[in-house]
C-alpha cells in the first residue's frame, strides 16, 4: 500500500508543477512593459556602438594609403572596438536571459513551489505514521489537517496584497493537503465511505472554488478545478457510478459559471478531458466485471452530463459574442462523440432496438442547442449557428445507417459528404468544409471495412449475386463518385486552406487518389467475385484479373489524354513503364503456366487460354496512349517515347511467338525445349527483320528520321544474332531465307533513308 501512497503524493507534486508552469505563462503579460523598455535601451545602445565603430572603420579606408605611422594607431583602436563590440555581445545576451520571465519567475517564486511540495510531502508522511501507529485517532487527523491548511490559508490571505502569485500557491497547498489526507485514509485504509469521500470533495472543491474567484488567480482556480477532477482517480470512485455521475453534473455545473469569467481554454478543457475520462472508465469497469446493472440509471445520468458539458463548451463565447478556434469547436465535437459511443454501448447492454432514436435524440440535443442560440439575441456568433446545425444534420443522416447497419452506412455517408461540401462552397462556411473533409474520413474508413469483408467472402462456395448490381458494388461506386464530386465541388472554392498548414489542393489530391483506387477496388473485387465461383484454375483467375488491370490502366491513360496538366502527362508515361514491367515479371509467366496446363489438362481450353490476347491488346494500347501523352512534353522526350513504343510492342509480340511454336507442335512428341530453342533461333531473327521493314515502310510514309534509326538498330540486332550466335545452328534452309530477307530488308532500309535525307 506505501507503493500507492507514493503514487499519490506524486501525482500532487506534479499537479503543482503543472499549476507552475501556468502560473508563469499567466505571468508574462505582466512584464511586457518592463521588457520592451528594455529593449528599447538595448536597440538605442546598440546603435550608439555601431554609429562610433562603423566611424573608425571609415576613417581606416580614408587613410589606408598614408604611411603605416598613421594607420597604425586608427588600427589599434579598431581593434580594441572590436574587442569591446564582443564585449557588448555577450554582456547584451547575459543581461537578456537574466532579464527573461523565465528566470525571474524562477528565481522569485521557485522556492516556494519546492518549500510547499516538501511540506505536502512532510505532512503526508505525518498523516501516514499517525494511522500506522494509531497514535492519532480520526478526530485528531481532522483537526490537523484542518488546523494546517487553516493557518496556511490565513498566511496567504495576510501577504495575498503584495505576494499575489505566493499567496495563490499556498492557498493552493492548502488545499491540496486537505485532499491528500482524505485520499490516503479512503484509498490505503478504507476509513471513508464513498458517500462520506464525495460529501467532503464536494466541500473541498466549493470551497477551493471560492476561494479562486475570491482571489481571482489563475493558479488556484486551475488547481482547484484539476485537483476536483482528478480525485475520484486517487479514490476508484468510478465503481459506483451514481456518485460519481452527480459528481461530475456538480462539478461541471460550477464549471459553468468558472468559465463565463475566466476566458482562458483551460477552464473549459479540464472539466471536458475529465469527464470523458470518467465516462470511458465507467463503461470499462462495467465490461470488465459484467456489472450492468446500473446502466439505466447512469443513461439517464449521462443524458444530463451531455447537456451540462456543451453548455460548458459555449457559455463563455454565447456572453462575450467571441469567435471560436478550431481546437475550441473540436472538443463539442469529441463532446458529441463520447457521449454518442458511451450511450450506445449503454444501449446496446439495454436495448439494441432504440439505437436509432437515441441516434434521433442525439440530433434533437443539438438542435436544442441551435434553438436557444438563435434566440439569444446578444449572440451573433453565426459561426456556432452553423456548427450545431452540421451536428445535428450528421446525427440525422446516421439514424438509417444505424437501422440498416453494413455497406448503407458508406452510401448515405458519401451521398452526405457530397451535401456538405456543395453546401459550404454555396456559403462560404469554412467549418462546413472541415466537417465534411472530416466525414469524408469515416467514409473512406467505412469503405476499407466494406471491401475487407466482401474480400473474405470471397470463395468457391460464396453466395451468387448478379453481377454489378449489389449492395457491395453499389457502395463502392458512390463511395468513388461521392469523393470525385467532391473533388470537383471543392475546386470551386476560394479558400487556400481547408485548415492551417493543410492545404485546399492537398485535399484535392488526396480524395482524388482515394477515389480511383476505390473505383479500381470495388470494381476487382467485384470481378474477383464472380469469376471465382465459375473458374477452378488460380493461374487463369490471375489471367482473367490482369486483362482488368490493364483495361483500368488503358482507360486512365485515355482519360489523361485530356488533361493539359504536364505532371499528370509524365504520369501516363510512367503507367507505360509499369504494364512493360508487371507484364513480363508476373503476367508472362502466368501465361505460360496456363498454357502448360492447356497442353496436360484438360480443365484449360484454347478459348480460356487465348483470353491472354485480350491482355495482349490491352498492353499494346496502353504503349500507345502513353506516347501520345507524353510526346509533345519535349522534343528529347518525344524521341525517347517513340524508342520505348516501339521496343515494348515488338517485345510483347516476340513474346507471343512462343506460344504459338508451343500449340503447333502439340503432339509432334518433339519436347517443348526445343521448340521454344529453335523459334528463339529462327523465328525470332525472322520477325524482327519483318518488323524493322515494317518500320522503314512507316518512316517513309510519315517521313520520320527517327524511325529509320530504329529500323536501323532492329536489322543490327539481328545481323550480330545471325552471324555471331546463331549461323552455326540455322539449318541450310533457314539460312537462305534469313539472309535473303535480312538483305532485301538492309536494301529496303537504305532505299528510304536516302529518299529522306534527299528530301530534307
Amino acid at each position: 500500500m506505501s507503493f500507492v501512497v507514493v503514487i499519490v503524493i506524486l501525482i500532487i507534486v506534479i499537479l503543482f508543477l503543472l499549476v507552475f508552469s501556468f502560473g508563469f505563462f499567466m505571468g508574462l503579460s505582466r512584464k511586457k512593459k518592463d521588457l520592451k523598455h528594455i529593449e528599447k535601451e538595448q536597440e538605442l545602445q546598440k546603435k550608439t556602438q555601431e554609429s562610433i565603430i562603423s566611424y573608425f572603420l571609415k576613417n581606416e579606408d580614408q587613410h589606408q594609403h598614408e604611411d603605416d605611422s598613421a594607420i597604425f594607431p586608427v588600427k589599434i583602436i579598431n581593434r580594441g572596438y572590436r574587442r569591446i563590440k564582443k564585449f557588448l555581445k555577450f554582456k547584451k545576451l547575459y543581461l537578456s536571459l537574466k532579464e527573461t520571465d523565465t528566470i525571474k519567475y524562477l528565481r522569485k517564486y521557485i522556492l516556494s513551489y519546492v518549500g510547499l511540495a516538501i511540506l505536502i510531502l512532510g505532512i503526508g508522511f505525518f498523516i501516514k505514521y499517525s494511522i500506522n501507529s494509531a497514535y492519532i485517532n480520526i478526530a485528531g487527523r481532522f483537526v490537523i489537517a484542518i488546523t494546517v491548511s487553516i493557518l496556511l490559508i490565513l498566511f496567504a490571505h495576510s501577504v495575498s496584497k503584495k505576494y499575489k502569485t505566493f499567496s495563490s500557491i499556498l492557498m493552493g497547498g492548502a488545499v491540496g493537503i486537505m485532499f491528500l489526507t482524505f485520499t490516503i485514509s479512503y484509498y490505503t485504509y478504507g476509513i471513508f465511505s464513498d458517500l462520506q469521500v464525495f460529501s467532503v470533495y464536494f466541500i473541498l472543491t466549493v470551497f477551493s472554488v471560492v476561494l479562486s474567484l475570491f482571489y481571482n488567480r489563475f493558479e488556484l482556480l486551475f488547481l482547484a478545478v484539476t485537483i476536483g477532477f482528478a480525485a475520484p482517480l486517487f479514490t476508484g470512485l468510478y465503481s459506483n457510478t451514481f456518485f460519481l455521475m452527480l459528481y461530475l453534473i456538480l462539478l461541471n455545473i460550477g464549471s459553468i459559471f468558472i468559465s463565463v469569467k475566466f476566458k482562458n481554454f483551460l477552464i473549459r478543457l479540464v472539466p471536458s478531458l475529465f469527464t470523458g475520462i470518467y465516462l470511458i472508465l465507467i463503461v470499462r469497469y462495467a465490461f470488465q466485471h459484467n456489472m450492468y446493472a446500473s446502466f439505466q440509471t447512469d443513461f439517464i445520468m449521462l443524458n444530463i452530463v451531455y447537456f451540462v458539458l456543451i453548455i460548458l463548451a459555449v457559455a463563455y463565447h454565447i456572453k462575450h459574442i467571441e469567435e471560436y478556434k478550431l481546437i475550441e469547436l473540436m472538443m463539442v465535437v469529441i463532446i458529441n462523440l463520447i457521449y454518442y459511443s458511451v450511450g450506445m454501448y449503454m444501449l446496446k447492454v439495454l436495448n439494441p432496438g432504440y439505437k436509432g432514436v437515441f441516434t434521433a435524440l442525439a440530433a434533437v440535443y443539438n438542435l436544442v442547442f441551435l434553438i436557444i442560440i438563435i434566440l439569444i439575441k446578444k449572440s451573433t456568433d453565426e459561426q456556432l449557428i452553423y456548427f450545431f446545425g452540421i451536428v445535428s444534420l450528421l446525427f440525422l443522416t446516421l439514424i438509417p445507417p444505424v437501422e440498416l447497419v453494413g455497406k448503407s452506412i458508406t452510401m448515405i455517408w458519401a451521398v452526405e459528404t457530397v451535401l456538405l461540401m456543395w453546401v459550404s462552397v454555396k456559403l462560404d462556411i469554412k467549418m462546413l468544409k472541415f466537417i465534411s473533409a472530416f466525414l469524408m474520413l469515416g467514409l473512406i474508413a467505412s469503405f476499407v471495412f466494406d471491401v475487407v469483408d466482401n474480400f473474405f467472402a470471397i470463395s468457391f462456395n460464396a453466395p451468387k449475386r448478379r453481377l454489378l448490381v449489389n449492395r457491395s458494388f453499389v457502395s463502392g461506386v458512390m463511395t468513388s463518385a461521392g469523393l470525385a464530386l467532391n473533388v470537383i465541388i471543392s475546386g470551386k472554392s476560394k479558400d487556400v486552406y481547408l485548415i492551417k498548414p493543410i492545404k485546399m489542393s492537398w485535399l484535392r489530391i488526396f480524395i482524388s487518389i482515394v477515389s480511383i483506387g476505390a473505383l479500381y477496388i470495388s470494381l476487382y473485387t467485384e470481378i474477383l467475385y464472380k469469376i471465382t465461383l465459375s473458374v477452378r484454375n488460380e493461374n487463369l483467375i490471375n489471367i482473367y484479373l490482369g486483362i482488368y488491370n490493364f483495361v483500368f490502366l488503358l482507360v486512365t491513360s485515355v482519360v489523361i489524354l485530356f488533361i493539359k496538366n504536364k505532371f499528370i502527362k509524365s504520369f501516363s508515361g510512367i503507367i507505360g513503364i509499369f504494364t512493360f514491367i508487371i507484364f513480363f515479371a508476373y503476367y508472362l509467366y502466368e501465361i505460360i503456366i496456363v498454357r502448360d496446363h492447356l497442353l496436360s489438362n484438360p480443365s484449360v481450353s484454347i478459348d480460356k487460354f487465348n483470353s491472354h490476347v485480350y491482355m495482349i491488346f490491352t498492353v499494346l494500347f496502353i504503349f500507345y496512349f502513353s506516347y501520345l501523352n507524353v510526346k509533345n512534353l519535349n522534343r528529347r522526350m518525344s524521341q525517347i517515347s517513340k524508342w520505348l513504343l516501339t521496343f515494348f510492342i515488338v517485345a510483347v509480340l516476340t513474346s507471343e511467338i512462343d506460344h504459338l511454336a508451343v500449340i503447333r507442335s502439340f503432339g509432334t512428341g518433339i519436347p517443348v525445349g526445343t521448340v521454344i530453342a529453335e523459334t528463339h533461333i529462327y523465328s525470332y531473327s525472322l520477325f524482327w527483320m519483318i518488323v524493322a521493314a515494317i518500320i522503314s515502310l512507316s518512316a517513309m510514309l510519315f517521313k520520320d528520321r527517327s524511325l529509320i534509326r530504329i529500323s536501323m538498330f532492329f536489322i543490327l540486332v539481328v545481323i550480330i544474332k545471325s552471324f555471331i550466335f546463331d549461323l552455326s545452328k540455322l539449318t541450310v534452309g533457314q539460312q537462305i531465307v534469313t539472309f535473303t530477307v535480312l538483305g532485301f530488308v538492309i536494301l529496303f532500309t537504305a532505299f528510304v533513308r536516302q529518299r529522306l535525307f534527299e528530301k530534307i
